[in-house]
């Protein structure tokens, strides 16, 4: 008796080669840096410190998972640093505050992606995704002068915004740029409120540059 084994499985032929199956998702860990700006209680205005003179910058590093349904998800570990004052505005005002903080902060979003451009290797290689989550921070707030709330703060954020990659051909790595807010449920990332009951809570915002390398 003449027994042949066949494995189980399905080679197709398909424009660009033998391929055995199809990919239904992707993992890839993101790391990303850019300016950041805290839109909080001081007077001046939160640009007139940036990433050059080493504060209200941002650093993230991530866990993004997108489905074959263009679906997919993100977690996200960030450090920030926030810098704004009262300085160079006319007078009358009241008083004059300062701060620094330090944030560190956890959040997961739902993600969404569209695909375009020339296809090459059975996929297109930009893509614009949309996202929206929830997340925790904790601010480290210090001062230049003794004015304000020095005891850590935690608060619930909302994190939305736009981002663009582009997948280099033949290679694990992509590169793109991200622009996002975050609502902060607290008026204490600056470590000031201008009274107990303020509904002028605080609002961050970044663009970072950001780098993934697909790990499946």
């Amino acid at each position: 008796m003449l027994v042949l084994l066949i494995p189980i499985g399905l080679e197709a032929q398909r424009r660009n080669g033998i391929i055995s199956r199809r990919n239904t998702s992707n993992g890839s860990i993101t790391f990303s840096t850019g300016p950041a700006y805290c839109f909080g209680d001081p007077f001046g205005s939160p640009f007139e410190k940036s990433i050059l003179d080493g504060t209200n910058w941002e650093a993230a590093l991530g866990f993004r998972h997108m489905f074959e349904n263009n679906f997919g998800y993100k977690a996200t570990l960030h450090y920030k640093n926030y810098s704004g004052s009262d300085g160079n505005v006319p007078k009358p005002h009241t008083g004059y505050y300062s701060y620094n903080s330090t944030v560190f902060e956890f959040t997961a979003s739902g993600q969404y992606a569209y695909y375009f451009g020339r296809k090459y290797s059975r996929s297109k290689p930009n893509s614009v995704r949309g996202f929206l989550g929830l997340g925790i921070l904790n601010s480290m707030v210090t001062f230049p002068r003794k004015i304000g709330k020095t005891t850590p703060t935690y608060a619930l954020v909302a994190p939305f915004g736009v981002a663009y990659q582009y997948d280099i051909r033949n290679s694990n790595f992509s590169f793109g740029a991200e622009f996002g807010w975050q609502y902060v449920f607290s008026d204490w990332v600056d470590g000031y409120s201008p009274n107990p009951s303020s509904r002028s809570n605080d609002v961050l915002t970044s663009f970072k540059a950001t780098v993934a390398y697909r790990i499946f």
